[in-house]
């Protein structure tokens, strides 16, 4: 009697040490537990990798010929799943990315589990190439994320097939009175090779529909009881967008009587998807405000669940705190009550909320767009990307890879004169060339401006360094760093160009780099021309 060769089940597990801890150990035990009391249990072989790094998964793959791989750790929507590098610390993967490997193993591959945060739109990506694929469409808890995987290899064990496990996965959580069971979506886009390597349901699972971008974005509003009456007076300005749909905002004072605060509050903050912070010297000095609201605002921050505005609201030492690496409002962090108008801070205020809640209202229309025929995928490569910057007066030159957004980021030390030069006079020259250009002005709010610069530098065709003194003895060693992460030094010789707006001395290996001196008025002109002329240009290298 011939018997069928048993399916591998890949289990790859990343926690990173600077995201929040998950039990992931036990969901690997339990899967491992229902797999072995299974009746059909001699179907399946599990294998399993811990601390995986992205080079480990092309590894993994080769080594063990999985056919279900199953993901267990951190998501972040637009950005990516969170891998490992080499000392520990998160490494995003972008959905692109895996489903690019996972088209490689697309005759072996009949299932992925992405058992992630909002791990739906690299499910989406991965969905062409892969029969089945279940990601998550929003946060999910670590319970809840134990249970389905639970109760879908219950089902695979017991001989269901993969739609049959991934109801009885979602009924799992909902057994559990966990209202986290619409939260596993069952992708079945793509073409299955062999209709007999599991049976098929008699009722089909309907596609998931497109994300609606009219539906409010839940926002928690963390303040000090002892600053009501700024809250209140943030909460009249909000009331605009509140009446257009754009946001449903939340504080402790909604609570009904009879209710659990401490639950009340905690449920809210992890259902929030975007955590105003109303800095002011007692939210600092309040336990509760300081040392959990704030605390896992911002582990919900890193993650990407959620999006963390601070709004400096009166003067305080807020620097070196967990928030200070954000963009902050209102602008120049000037605080709300050292304003001579106060309704004109807190108009600043809500503009930048209203900026925020657009983007991500646009983020989930380009998350929809993935889902959409070969024609539109150009289009919804655009996720996660920066604003598009006003067209100049001339036509835009043709950028030297798809992959790239703008034809330059300009770093600068964004105070004084650096700031006025650089707006003022450096910008206008090149957008009217019809260059597209990436500033910090368009870094979107409540996000690490490091992690910004890193995705200017990546999405930009050229790096453009202001150098003066003030730029040297600020912001320049971290980005340094930056750029040789990301570009290297063979690149960096093509793709940077450094351009001496002051005397000053920078370092050895600089010096070797394109640098044009803008310090002589009479040759401005003629360096603008040539910064333009090969801005235009692609950089040396450049794939076609």
């Amino acid at each position: 009697m011939m018997t069928s060769t048993p399916k591998t089940i890949l289990f790859l597990a990343a926690n990173p040490q600077d995201t929040g801890r998950l039990r992931l150990d036990q969901e690997l035990r339990d899967i491992a537990e229902g797999l072995q009391r299974a009746q059909k249990r001699d179907r399946f072989t599990l294998e399993q990798r811990w601390a995986v790094r992205p080079r480990e998964i092309q590894r993994a793959m080769l080594d063990v010929n999985p056919s279900i791989i199953h993901f267990s750790g951190h998501g972040t929507g637009g950005t990516g799943l969170m891998f490992e590098d080499e000392i520990g610390n998160a490494k995003l993967v972008d959905g692109r990315a895996l489903a690019g490997l996972f088209e490689l193993f697309a005759d072996q591959i009949d299932c992925v589990i992405l058992n992630g945060c909002y791990a739906e739109l690299q499910a989406k990506v991965i969905a062409q190439h892969i029969p089945y694929v279940i990601g998550m469409n929003q946060a999910i808890g670590d319970r809840a994320a134990i249970i389905f995987a639970v109760g879908f290899y219950d089902a695979l064990g017991a001989g269901r097939d993969v739609k049959f496990a991934y109801k009885l996965g979602c009924n799992a959580i909902r057994l559990e009175g966990i209202a986290e069971n619409l939260t596993p979506v069952l992708l079945n886009q793509a073409p299955s090779r062999n209709a007999t390597a599991y049976p098929q349901s008699k009722t089909p699972t309907p596609f998931p529909t497109a994300i609606s971008t009219n539906e409010a974005i839940e926002v928690f509003i963390s303040y000090s009881h002892k600053d009501e009456d700024l809250k209140d007076e943030l909460y009249i300005h909000l009331a605009n967008l509140t009446r257009q749909n754009k946001i449903k905002p939340w504080q402790d004072r909604a609570i009904e009587a009879g209710t659990e605060w401490d639950t009340e509050i905690k449920a809210r903050l992890e259902s929030a998807g975007v955590i105003l912070l109303l800095i002011t010297p007692r939210f600092i000095a309040s336990e509760y405000c300081f040392d959990k609201e704030m605390v896992r605002a911002m582990e919900r921050h890193t993650t990407g669940i959620a999006r963390v505005i601070p709004i400096i609201m009166k003067p305080c030492d807020w620097q070196d705190t967990p928030f200070s690496k954000l963009q902050v409002l209102p602008k120049d962090a000037k605080p709300v009550t050292s304003w001579s108008d106060q309704d004109e801070a807190l108009l600043n205020v809500t503009q930048g909320i209203r900026r925020v809640v657009a983007s991500m209202q646009d983020k989930k229309v380009k998350q929809s767009l993935i889902a959409a025929p070969a024609a539109s995928l150009k289009q919804s490569q655009e996720v996660g990307r920066f604003p598009s910057p006003t067209e100049g007066s001339l036509p835009s030159p043709a950028l030297a890879q798809d992959a790239y957004e703008f034809h330059v980021f300009i770093s600068y030390q964004a105070t004084g004169e650096d700031k006025q030069w650089v707006r003022k006079l450096l910008l206008p020259h090149l957008e009217s060339a019809g260059l597209k250009v990436c500033l910090d002005t368009r870094f979107p709010l409540g996000v690490p401006i490091i992690t910004s610069m890193e995705r200017a530098v990546q999405q930009s065709q050229y790096t453009v360094v202001v150098l003066s003194p003030n730029y040297l003895e600020s912001d320049f060693s971290d980005f340094e760093s930056l750029l040789s992460q990301h570009l290297g030094l063979e690149q960096s010789k093509s793709r940077l160009i450094l351009l001496k707006r002051e005397h000053c001395e920078p370092r050895l290996g600089l010096r070797m780099l394109m640098m044009l001196d803008m310090t002589d008025e009479d040759e401005f002109e003629t360096n603008i021309n040539r910064l333009v002329h090969q801005l235009r240009l692609p950089p040396l290298g450049s794939s076609r």
